[in-house]
């Protein structure tokens, strides 16, 4: 990696050297034209709704209800378990692309501490049953890279689909119908059984989660 860098960093100097004196004008030759044609490719179909979706169960719902629309989790006391699981859709026939997610809020609300009945301060609330076979975490909250990239990573941050392989739809059919892309990025919100007190008023906002899709060719 070093030698590499060291060679780019003298191509360069080479380069801003005949720019500007013309004086190693004797190692430079002119090339043929050769000419790329780009066309118009399928791309993402966004008729009849976005292309790449993200929803996630409706709360009171039956087991098939499902909502894109922000929801609003009240009531949480100690003990509290409610199911939260963000999926991302790809409608079929849409173009080879990686997808990425972007999750922001949970270490916010995963860092509240509070009481049990010792004293003792706590993790007030989880957030649980994190994917460990399809999506990658690659980049924290900041949009820094991470040195290691891996499956079974949590928190804020940014996942990418199929373990970093692109997804493709193309030739799935029907078209235009939302295919799931791998699990859920996590499972579950909870509210720590063993926290002694809830000491905010009836109705407090504690914290905000999101959860963004992005598809790139």
């Amino acid at each position: 990696m070093k030698k590499k860098v060291v060679a780019a960093m003298m191509s360069v100097a080479l380069v801003a050297a005949v720019g500007i004196g013309g004086t190693l004008a004797y190692l430079s030759s002119t090339s043929n034209d050769v000419k790329n044609t780009f066309t118009v490719g399928k791309g993402f179909d966004d008729t009849d709704g976005q292309a790449l979706i993200v929803d996630e169960w409706l709360l009171d719902g039956t087991a098939d209800d499902r909502t894109q629309e922000d929801q609003t989790y009240e009531n949480m006391t100690p003990g509290y378990v409610e199911k939260k699981d963000p999926t991302a859709r790809l409608k079929a026939g849409s173009v080879e692309s990686y997808v990425f997610l972007r999750v922001t809020g949970v270490n916010a609300l995963e860092n509240i501490m509070k009481s049990n009945a010792d004293g003792d301060d706590v993790q007030a609330y989880d957030i649980s049953g994190w994917d460990t076979t399809y999506w990658m975490k690659v980049a924290d909250e900041n949009g820094t890279l991470l040195h290691e990239t891996k499956l079974g990573v949590e928190g804020d941050g940014y996942y990418v689909a199929n373990t970093g392989n692109t997804v493709n739809l193309e030739d799935t059919t029907p078209e235009g119908e939302y295919i799931q892309l791998g699990n859920p990025i996590f499972q579950t919100v909870t509210m720590n059984p063993d926290v002694a007190e809830v000491t905010e008023d009836l109705g407090t906002k504690i914290g905000e989660i999101t959860v963004k899709a992005c598809a790139v060719q």
